[in-house]
């Protein structure tokens, strides 16, 4: 029944079918099924398959060997994940437009988790102080030891202030060591998006 509604085909239909009929891309059935017996059960492979009405989902398969009266089957198990590959296909879309539009500003960009203590700084970001993407570490020491030893206590304060509910934005210009030596002015905006129940 579950696959009769995800191919729209109806159980009479399918049955007379080989798996090959209803792969977009037969010959990727025919390299999952020669896996299979190579290396046994496959498992979490996306593949697409032909639906009735034309259209093209987008199916999670599992594979598994299985023995029956003595002779080996093959079980495929298919769950349609086209909704999950739209999406995935929408944020990439998304993310190479936001990315596009922060290189051409020339812009870095900075996301901090406060709850695990991690720091991503984009290529962009570390581009600003001269540095290739590899040169700097993504942590927190990165940032605040190339901070201007008389913007370092000001600053922080407005990191505090605004982490704190204190001020309603984080908008702060300061000094940043580059790579080489020489301090730039950098103007850094944040916004808190996400907090947990501890706040």
């Amino acid at each position: 029944r579950g696959l009769e509604e995800i191919t729209g085909y109806s159980r009479e239909e399918l049955i007379g079918f080989s798996t090959l009929d209803l792969w977009i891309d037969p010959q990727a059935c025919v390299e999952l099924v020669r896996k299979v017996a190579e290396e046994g059960d496959v498992v979490a492979e996306v593949h697409r398959f032909k639906a009735r009405d034309g259209h093209v989902v987008d199916g999670l398969v599992s594979i598994r060997r299985i023995m029956h009266a003595d002779e080996a089957h093959l079980l495929f198990v298919v769950r349609d994940v086209s909704a999950l590959a739209a999406t995935q296909a929408a944020l990439r879309d998304s993310e190479a437009r936001w990315q596009f539009a922060l290189d051409g500003a020339g812009s870095g960009v900075w996301d901090w988790n406060l709850a695990r203590d991690m720091l991503y700084l984009s290529p962009g970001w570390k581009l600003q102080l001269g540095y290739r993407d590899d040169e700097l570490a993504n942590e927190f020491a990165t940032w605040e030891s190339r901070l201007h030893p008389d913007d370092k206590a000001r600053v922080m304060s407005m990191v505090e202030d605004y982490l704190a509910g204190r001020t309603a934005n984080y908008d702060v210009e300061f000094r940043m060591r580059a790579k080489h030596g020489e301090y730039l002015w950098i103007r850094a905006r944040g916004k808190i998006v996400e907090r947990d129940q501890r706040g």
